[in-house]
């Protein structure tokens, strides 16, 4: 190759990105194969595989997604967001239960027929707290 076509296939030295935009804007990056690198494919996460279905009165809903919103997220993102939190603090409280010797906290919600639009304070709140399943 003559230096003349080597000179002309290299991407010149610029000083500013308005330099930069005005060479770009007038060559094709196809006229300097030697500049580019192949990159690497990247690899994405792995879709969720599995959904869990979990009824929520509208209300909760509601709730879920106000919360979701104020945080820029989606309520279903929000929720399993909580989920994984909730399930690490469990995975972190298991050793310190096992070396210690006591049994679990139940923290499970009771079931109530009363829907949470009926009631009118977090009494339910305290009724799951207090008689676990």
């Amino acid at each position: 190759m003559s230096a003349n076509k080597e000179t002309a296939n290299r991407v010149p030295r610029v000083k500013s990105l308005e330099e930069e935009a005005t060479f770009w804007d007038t060559h094709s990056p196809l006229d300097y194969p030697k500049h580019w690198k192949e990159g690497k494919r990247a690899k994405g996460q792995r879709p969720l595989g599995h959904i869990l279905g979990v009824r929520l009165d509208a209300e909760v809903i509601g709730e879920l997604a106000a919360i979701a919103r104020d945080k820029g997220l989606g309520p279903s993102t929000l929720a399993r967001m909580w989920i994984m939190e909730r399930l690490l603090e469990e995975r972190r409280e298991k050793p310190r239960q096992k070396e210690s010797g006591e049994a679990p906290a139940s923290r499970g919600a009771a079931v109530t027929s009363q829907p949470a639009a009926q009631r009118s304070d977090d009494s339910w709140v305290e009724q799951a707290q207090q008689n676990p399943p």
